[in-house]
């Protein structure tokens, strides 16, 4: 991948579990990195649903990074003020030179 192609940058960010002041579970986002990633950003479906007379819009992206340790699904990524969840984390050819992180917005 080139380095040009790299244009946005994303967060990640890992979910820790809390015991609140009542005893219940509270969960915390924290980064999972001291810096931001660069990545590429590519559309992969968007569904349109029309639930009890509203538009709710589904989308699914593939964020494309450099090779990076320690990403794994039950991080999330935020980018432009939008949560998405990793569905799926593909390493192409078993190169460790890139990773393909598919994912969809967390409402």
């Amino acid at each position: 991948m080139r380095a040009r192609r790299l244009k946005h940058n994303l967060v990640f960010k890992k979910t820790t579990q809390l015991k609140g002041p009542l005893g219940g579970p509270i969960e915390l986002l924290e980064d999972a990195f001291p810096y931001e990633i660069p990545c590429d950003i590519q559309s992969v479906s968007e569904k349109e649903n029309f639930v009890s007379e509203k538009t709710k819009t589904i989308s699914e992206l593939k964020f494309v990074i450099r090779y990076m340790p320690g990403i794994d699904t039950s991080m999330k990524i935020v980018f432009n003020d939008l949560a998405y969840k990793i569905l799926e984390i593909s390493n192409p050819f078993n190169s460790n030179k890139d990773l393909l992180l598919y994912s969809k917005v967390v409402r």
